[in-house]
Formats: C-alpha cells, structure tokens, sequence
C-alpha cells in the first residue's frame, strides 16, 4: 500500500471526512486529497501530524511497517539507531527542500534511497564492531 492509500485507509478507518483530517493536521482538504492519491507527498512536519491525527506511525504512512499502531502504545521505546535514522532523514529532507528543485515525488525517492543506504551502512558498521 502507498503512502497515500494508507492515509485514506487510517482516515476512512476512523470515519474521519477529509475536512476534518485536514484541519486537524493544518491543511487544506485540497492539499490532504493531493497526498491521498500520491500527487504530492506531505513534508516531515505534516507527515507527523497526520500521523497523530489518524492514530499511526510516521513509520506506517512511510511504508517502513505494516504494523499501524503507534509505537507509543505498545510502550516501545526507540534505540539510538532508531534516533539517528529518524534525524538524518529530517536533516536530508530539509537540505533537499532548501538546496534543489525537485518535486515531492522526486524528493521521496531520493529519501528512501538515502535511508535505505544509511540502514546499510549502520549495518554494516555493527558487522565489524
């Protein structure tokens, strides 16, 4: 499932209206119907908004768990690995935002390539440890 269609899967699920989900995220019905049908992707700061509006993870909307219950609830805890994924892809993002021309598809690809290489690499550093 897309980010999109898990947005409107949660928002459906919660018998939310797309009024309603985009004012308590702070957006328009119109911008909230663009991610919704994946025209455009929601920057990190709406993605965790939305996420508490529809009672998930910024990691289910991503795609990075199909498990949709907010880890908050499940009492977990993150790891520093976790810590440091989570910064690195809001500090990539922001750098991609600021310093390119690219368009919201074209900025998701480059972050989920970026996160995938950065999952690699501290893999890979735990290896040799």
């Amino acid at each position: 499932m897309s980010l999109g269609e898990r947005i409107k899967e949660r928002r459906d699920r919660l018998d939310m209206l797309q009024e309603q989900c985009a004012d308590s995220v702070g957006v328009t019905r119109g911008v909230l119907s663009s991610y919704e049908r994946n025209v455009s992707i929601p920057p990190s700061n709406v993605l965790g908004r939305l996420a508490k509006a529809l009672n998930t993870s910024t990691d289910y909307l991503l795609e990075l768990t199909d498990d949709p219950t907010p880890s908050i609830n499940k009492n977990e805890t993150l790891t520093e690995d976790d810590v440091k994924r989570r910064k690195f892809m809001i500090d990539m993002e922001e750098i991609l935002r600021k310093s390119s021309d690219l368009d919201d598809t074209m900025i998701a690809h480059s972050l989920r390539i970026m996160e995938v290489t950065f999952l690699e690499r501290l893999g890979e550093s735990k290896r040799k440890k």
